[in-house]
């Protein structure tokens, strides 16, 4: 956390993996912004690659169309 911590200082934006602990907590306390981006598209549903987790029922059979 040290390293990372230093790391940012100077930093206008933290881009993150989303397993990586303590990155918003570093960026709210030296007031950087930051923006989760995993490494696949998993996370979120786009129509190339969707998410059975977050994609909504009605818009899922639209996709299989």
């Amino acid at each position: 956390m040290n390293n990372f911590y230093q790391d940012s200082q100077g930093a206008g934006l933290i881009i993150y993996h989303p397993k990586a602990l303590g990155v918003v907590d570093v960026a709210l306390y030296c007031n950087i912004s930051c923006m989760c981006l995993p490494p696949v598209p998993i996370m979120y549903t786009i129509t190339e690659f969707l998410n059975f987790c977050t994609t909504i029922k009605e818009k899922f059979w639209s996709y299989i169309k």
